[in-house]
């Protein structure tokens, strides 16, 4: 098994898109591309083994009340 580091780049890109709510708002302003704010949430929901988001409609909702209705 790997080992996964938490990176203050990843927290960044997580309280940013927990702000904004957009993974593409948030790529724009930080100047990454949405594959690379994807691969830093992944990358953090690989160190907490949690689900920190979840797409909805083009926004990301914060999972930090437990999932939505419905989510299995």
């Amino acid at each position: 098994m790997y080992e996964v580091k938490l990176e203050v780049k990843g927290v960044r890109v997580f309280v940013e898109v927990a702000r904004e709510r957009h993974v593409g708002r948030v790529a724009e302003r930080l100047t990454f591309t949405q594959a690379a704010v994807s691969a830093r949430i992944k990358q953090l929901e690989g160190y907490f083994d949690s689900i920190l988001f979840v797409g909805q409609g083009g926004e990301q909702l914060n999972l930090d009340k437990g999932p939505p209705k419905g989510f299995p």
